[in-house]
């Protein structure tokens, strides 16, 4: 997970939730090569931001005042073994152990 501060407010908390990704990364190597990777832009939630900025004190009360200025990406980690699950009509966890059928 990567955030930023960015000059004007981004708000990521408000409107329907949504998020944009990019599954360009997923199957790029070889079957044995490299893990793939997903990028996200998710929502962010003013209790999951709380809960992981880091330090504490001064810096992080700066941090958490600074929150309509934040946004995060994502890098979700998936191997080729659970996108072809995906691709076959499964829905699959970041980590497996378990998979479940949306079917």
């Amino acid at each position: 997970m990567s955030a930023s501060v960015f000059e004007q407010k981004v708000e990521a908390w408000s409107g329907a939730p949504q998020s944009i990704y990019s599954d360009h990364f997923l199957e790029t190597q070889a079957i044995d090569g490299p893990m793939g990777y997903k990028l996200e832009a998710p929502p962010l939630h003013p209790v999951i931001f709380a809960s992981t900025v880091p330090g504490f004190g001064q810096g992080q009360h700066e941090l958490l005042r600074s929150f309509p200025h934040n946004h995060t990406l994502l890098a979700l980690l998936l191997t080729v073994f659970m996108t072809k699950r995906r691709a076959a009509g499964f829905c699959c966890a970041v980590t497996t152990p378990p998979c479940w059928t949306t079917r």
